[in-house]
C-alpha cells in the first residue's frame, strides 16, 4: 500500500477504502481486497473519466501487481459476488450511500468502484480544504505575531531619508 501513496492524504483515502471494504465485508486477506482498494484509489484520483475504469484502472494495478488486466477483473468481480451475495445488504448500502439496493440488483464492477471513489473524493476534497484553511490560519497567525512583536521590531531597522542621504 505504501508504494502507492505519495502523500499523507493519500494514506487516509487508501485506510479510508480499505476500511469501507472492511465493513461492508470484504476478506482481508486476499488479492481482491488490495486489487478493490488500489481501483477505488486510482479511480478517485483519475476520477475525470469514468468511462475508462476498465481500460485505465486495471491496466494500472496490473502493471502494480505483475498480472493481466483480466485477472484483475475477474478477482475483484468475484469478491464482489460473494460479498453482496453472502454479506449484510445493509452495509454495502450503508457503504455506498444509497438506499435502493434490493437482493436482485448487484450493480456492475465498474458502478461500485465508481460509487466508492466518488464518495471517497467528497472525503479527500473535505481534507484538502481543511488543510488549505489550516494553513492560511496558520499563516496569517504568524504574520500578526510577526507584527506585534516589539523585539522584532526593534532588531529590523529601516534605513532613514537622513542616513541615505549623508552617504
Amino acid at each position: 500500500m505504501n508504494r502507492v501513496c505519495k502523500n499523507s492524504l493519500d494514506m487516509k483515502c487508501l485506510n479510508s477504502i480499505a476500511s469501507d471494504l472492511a465493513y461492508i465485508g470484504f476478506d482481508k486477506n486476499s488479492k481482491s481486497f488490495m486489487y478493490l482498494c488500489h481501483a477505488i484509489f486510482f479511480t478517485a484520483h483519475d476520477y475525470k473519466d469514468l468511462a475508462a475504469v476498465n481500460c485505465n484502472v486495471f491496466t494500472k494495478i496490473a502493471n502494480f501487481y505483475n498480472t493481466k488486466p483480466a485477472n484483475i477483473e475477474k478477482a475483484c468481480r468475484h469478491a464482489l459476488d460473494v460479498v453482496y451475495f453472502n454479506g449484510d445488504l445493509l452495509k454495502v448500502n450503508d457503504a455506498l450511500g444509497i438506499n435502493y439496493l434490493k437482493p436482485y440488483e448487484k450493480p456492475h464492477l465498474t458502478t461500485f468502484i465508481s460509487l466508492l471513489a466518488e464518495k471517497h473524493v467528497i472525503k479527500l476534497n473535505k481534507l484538502i480544504l481543511s488543510r488549505q484553511k489550516k494553513r492560511k490560519l496558520f499563516k496569517s497567525t504568524l504574520k500578526t505575531k510577526e507584527a506585534l512583536n516589539p523585539f522584532k521590531m526593534i532588531l529590523i531597522k529601516k534605513p532613514s531619508l537622513n542616513n541615505s542621504l549623508n552617504l
